[in-house]
């Protein structure tokens, strides 16, 4: 997707992480407004993380997602943190919210971000952690919708990557 957004010093990740989650919901959703740089440097000031990720890169990272959505797979529709909820067949019942729905002509994408500062070479494994995660999302949003789900992805934010987690 891009390159790799530099990190200054060594912030507590769970925290950038989650504020990073929002600023890519927020791009989705048009919350940032037309000057996207300077509402992400209010919301880094107010979480504490001035000067650990720069306005202008942070800002970028929900765009150039959503180029590439549209560009690989002509997505139509953006749905950020997307409430969904199934039962699993095993007796437990799933209640959550997929990250990043997006529509396209043929069926459904789901995105799923993570903040994991790792390498390049280390995606995979990472990505395939969330395998159980996704199959359960695919899951809910085929019975939700009956339309296919045609991939699942981890966005490494981050890194400026996606990897796709292939399922049945």
């Amino acid at each position: 997707l891009g390159s790799r957004l530099p990190i200054n010093g060594k912030p507590e990740m769970d925290h950038l992480g989650t504020l990073i989650h929002y600023l890519i919901a927020a791009e989705f959703s048009d919350a940032l407004g037309t000057d996207a740089e300077t509402r992400c440097a209010e919301l880094l000031t107010a979480n504490g993380l001035s000067g650990v990720v720069r306005p202008e890169e942070a800002a970028v990272l929900g765009r150039r997602l959503r180029e590439t959505l549209q560009r690989e797979f002509a997505a139509t529709a953006f749905h950020p943190e997307w409430p969904i909820e199934c039962d699993l067949g095993n007796g437990q019942r799933l209640n959550g919210w997929i990250d990043l729905l997006v529509a396209t002509p043929q069926g459904w994408l789901i995105v799923d971000h993570k903040s994991f500062p790792g390498r390049r070479e280390d995606w995979s494994a990472q990505a395939l952690a969330y395998a159980g995660q996704l199959a359960a999302y695919r899951l809910a949003v085929t019975e939700a919708t009956g339309a296919p789900v045609l991939g699942t992805w981890i966005h490494f934010c981050i890194g400026g990557g996606l990897v796709e987690v292939l399922g049945d």
